[in-house]
């Protein structure tokens, strides 16, 4: 009677084990299902983040780019409007700078 115990518990052992061989071979297909799938489904996704990763130091520079060219036309729209007050500052009543001249007196033909 014990070596009949023995015999089916080792038979029931060999039946587990194999249950547990079969059990991983078919999670190892429903995983494999999943990362196709996955794969399939997110290949779009990664070409779109690789763009954005070889793009990216581009778009950080274009940035930087524009916020200095804003500065710079504030700068440049500062600078005139006071060059502009400081022209009109200088004009006498005539027409003409405190110097003398006037743009209208002159002979070149490049400001009419």
């Amino acid at each position: 009677m014990m070596k009949h115990a023995g015999r089916e518990t080792r038979r029931y052992r060999a039946i587990a084990s194999a249950w547990e061989m079969q059990e991983a071979e078919q999670y190892h297909k429903f995983i494999s299902l999943i990362h196709k799938s996955d794969r399939e489904r997110y290949r779009e996704f990664d070409k779109l983040s690789l763009n954005k990763i070889m793009y990216e130091d581009d778009l950080e520079s274009f940035k930087t780019a524009e916020v200095q060219l804003c500065l710079l036309e504030e700068e440049m729209q500062t600078w005139l409007k006071s060059e502009r007050g400081e022209q009109e500052r200088k004009k006498t009543p005539d027409g003409g700078d405190k110097d003398g001249w006037s743009l209208e007196d002159s002979n070149d033909g490049y400001l009419r």
